[in-house]
């Protein structure tokens, strides 16, 4: 997980510093950098009270310790705004996803016309992945089909198929008609969707598919275990 908790989703609103240190910690070096602050602590607490009043160090130290509790303990606040998780707890609630919520948000709640098939066994299927993310790759592929890849004159129909290729895996199908394959120019947001996709195990592949079918792309999908 540690390509995703480094990835621009996460840290692309993080100041330098706090960017810098959570590097840090997703690269593996935060129990060394939790003992070298309980080191310090140590030190500081074992002092006379008159020293420890007067001690610069003290005031790096307050600072470490209201940092690790804004990222992975304490709710934020914000003035006049709503109560927030802490940074950690907040990225890990947003799995897992439940695939056909998120199908009708992008689909059916914008009365697109999709033909679904299930032919797995639980009709709320949840995977390993963030809703955010999921979504984003449904709402690039129907945007595509609708403008940047339309060819006109043609109907518009979506086939979604869900299955499950074994017991630990999802594989979603979106196929649509009326679009071509490429535009002659530009588009990598599919290419920079398949990069974020990778860090929870999960891939995205263009489908081969037939008439009447124009353009497909498969999601294979971790499925979600639970905690």
């Amino acid at each position: 997980m540690s390509s995703f908790f480094l990835s621009r989703r996460v840290t692309g609103h993080f100041s330098y510093w706090d960017s810098s240190r959570w590097e840090e910690i997703a690269s593996g070096a935060g129990s060394r950098l939790i003992s070298d602050m309980t080191a310090r602590l140590t030190r500081i607490l074992n002092r006379p009270a008159a020293a420890v009043a007067t001690d610069d160090q003290l005031i790096d130290v307050i600072a470490d310790l209201e940092w690790w509790s804004r990222f992975f303990f304490s709710p934020r606040v914000i003035e006049g705004g709503p109560r927030r998780d802490a940074v950690l707890p907040d990225i890990v609630q947003r799995c897992p996803a439940a695939i056909n919520e998120l199908v009708d948000e992008v689909f059916v709640r914008a009365n697109i016309d999709i033909e679904r098939v299930n032919t797995t066994d639980d009709n709320a299927t949840l995977v390993f992945c963030t809703r955010g993310l999921i979504a984003d790759v449904l709402g690039h592929v129907r945007m595509n089909a609708e403008r940047a890849h339309r060819v006109e004159g043609m109907d518009q129909k979506f086939l979604i198929r869900m299955l499950k290729p074994d017991e630990d895996a999802l594989r979603l199908e979106l196929l649509n008609t009326a679009s071509s394959p490429a535009r002659e120019s530009g588009g990598r947001g599919l290419t920079s969707l398949k990069a974020d996709m990778e860090a929870f195990g999960a891939y995205l592949d263009v489908l081969p598919v037939e008439a009447p079918w124009t353009y497909g792309v498969s999601l294979l999908l971790p499925l979600w275990k639970g905690m």
